[in-house]
């Protein structure tokens, strides 16, 4: 199986520091079936029924940013 590369946020380090070793291994195995992915930020959505409506707007701003990122690299880089 190849190694993918997978960018995240510092947003979501600091959820995935706060997740036990299973539930990091269970994200883990779902972020291995994709060729390429960054992964914005994550938490619970259980019983919480405005999650996506507070959150969505967060991981675009950060989306924005990652992609403003790979611009200035690219363009640094030629």
């Amino acid at each position: 199986m190849a190694a993918w590369e997978v960018e995240f946020t510092d947003e979501f380090q600091e959820w995935w520091d706060t997740l036990d070793s299973d539930t990091q291994d269970a994200v883990d195995v779902v972020v291995g079936l994709r060729r390429v992915a960054i992964l914005l930020i994550g938490g619970l959505k259980a019983g919480d029924d405005r999650w996506y409506e507070r959150h969505v707007p967060t991981a675009d701003d950060l989306y924005d940013d990652h992609l403003r990122e790979i611009g200035e690299e690219e363009a640094r880089d030629g």
